[in-house]
């Protein structure tokens, strides 16, 4: 799968979850982005889940014992879509930068081979 195939499926995996994210208020978004904090630090999902509940009381989840593993999932996806994110956004830095360096080398490659190298050098006698 090519690079651009892999971001096409990327974003037709996440179009949904996006749309979902935009619909949410300012306070639901800073309650996910404090829980996500959370789990990058690497804490528990529960340890989380009560951190962003403490911290952002009027937007807290409160899933019951079978809500749990979905409530996790929901979030530990967004966790992995955000670090897809942040992957392609370097991918595409990094592509930018070669581009430059790319006609950085093309120029140099021109001015060393400039017009003495298309002449035939001296006849070597064997």
């Amino acid at each position: 799968m090519s690079r651009e195939e892999l971001f096409a499926a990327h974003d037709r995996i996440s179009q949904p979850m996006r749309e979902e994210l935009a619909q949410r208020s300012a306070g639901e978004k800073l309650y996910d982005d404090y829980l996500l904090a959370q789990l990058r630090k690497g804490k528990k999902f529960k340890i989380a889940l009560r951190k962003a509940n403490a911290k952002f009381p009027s937007e807290a989840l409160n899933p019951g014992a079978g809500e749990m593993r979905d409530v996790e999932a929901h979030y530990r996806f967004m966790l992995g879509m955000e670090d897809l994110d942040a992957d392609r956004r370097k991918i595409e830095q990094f592509d930018q930068e070669i581009a430059k360096i790319d006609v950085e080398i093309e120029g140099l490659l021109k001015q060393v081979s400039g017009p003495e190298s298309n002449q035939q050098g001296p006849a070597v006698s064997p």
